[in-house]
């Protein structure tokens, strides 16, 4: 699925150059050039000892640079199989993380938590019950969507917040299911995994056109953000797009030109394609180098 995604990503991207348009039109969308984004703030906390109190000052820091939305993944204690006599116990810790980030930012700052499918069917709707007492945005894959499964199905009414996922889905058909079979409220395409750009559109029109939200997963680095932001645009009535921040200080070079985002804000060049392209000496003296 990620090669697949990949080479017809960069087909679109191809053509786009050719036509001498940015991607977003060359999908059928109208240019934008600011995208709204949500700070994901799990990358920053990556080398912390992630106690409530780091999580409070990422998501601070988030803030003063202009993000009104944050997501975090902060369940680190939770491993399947878990059982709801004592779930709540184990996940204690990551909703006093999410509990210390409210404290931090106040009510005025939107929460979205990522659970990573570590719950189970009878597990998920009792965290979420914790979590409501902090008025979070969505809640993401409590469970993994499987559109040849109703686990999902049978716990979304159990839910009362948004249910956002499927970001390893593979093909408009995929979210579609998902969608169709009420298993979720907002769908969540990779673009290194949902089939590439075009695929990602088809998508997130038929979930628009259903009611349901459209936000692209996307917390890797600048070619996908920037992608992402263009599929974002093409779609009318999408949500905001996913940005992992303060992972690295050097990421916005890893592209030329280098990767603009500002208040919150991802910036488009209005140039053919993506508008940029890899800085190559860059990712070659920070890579690790492989021989094969």
């Amino acid at each position: 699925a990620a090669a697949i995604s990949a080479i017809r990503s960069a087909f679109s991207h191809i053509e786009a150059l050719k036509k001498g348009v940015p991607l977003v039109e060359y999908l059928g969308g109208e240019f934008r050039h600011r995208i709204p984004l949500y700070g994901n703030i799990n990358r920053a906390l990556f080398a912390t000892d992630r106690t409530p109190l780091d999580f409070a000052r990422a998501a601070e820091s988030a803030v003063k640079r202009g993000f009104t939305v944050l997501k975090c993944a902060p369940f680190d204690e939770v491993q399947r199989p878990n059982l709801t006599e004592t779930v709540l116990d184990t996940a204690r810790p990551g909703i006093e993380r999410v509990a210390a980030i409210r404290k931090a930012v106040g009510d005025e700052v939107t929460i979205l938590v990522d659970c990573h499918s570590r719950f189970e069917e009878f597990t998920a709707h009792l965290v979420a019950e914790q979590l409501e007492k902090l008025s979070i945005g969505w809640f993401e894959e409590p469970l993994e969507p499987n559109s040849e499964s109703e686990e999902l199905k049978r716990v979304l009414p159990l839910i009362a917040m948004p249910v956002a996922g499927g970001e390893s889905g593979y093909g408009e058909a995929f979210f579609t299911s998902l969608l169709n079979h009420g298993e979720l409220d907002i769908i969540m395409p990779d673009l290194k995994y949902c089939g590439g750009a075009a695929e990602a559109v088809a998508a997130g029109q038929s979930a628009v056109a259903l009611g349901k939200g459209f936000s692209i997963h996307s917390p890797s680095g600048p070619i996908s953000l920037l992608s992402s932001g263009h599929v974002t645009a093409a779609v009318d009535g999408a949500m905001f797009l996913e940005h992992a921040i303060d992972e690295v200080d050097w990421r916005p070079e890893i592209i030329q030109p280098a990767e603009q985002v500002e208040n919150g804000q991802l910036l488009i060049n209005r140039t053919p394609g993506l508008g940029s392209r890899l800085n190559l000496d860059l990712v070659s003296s920070k890579g690790d180098h492989l021989i094969i």
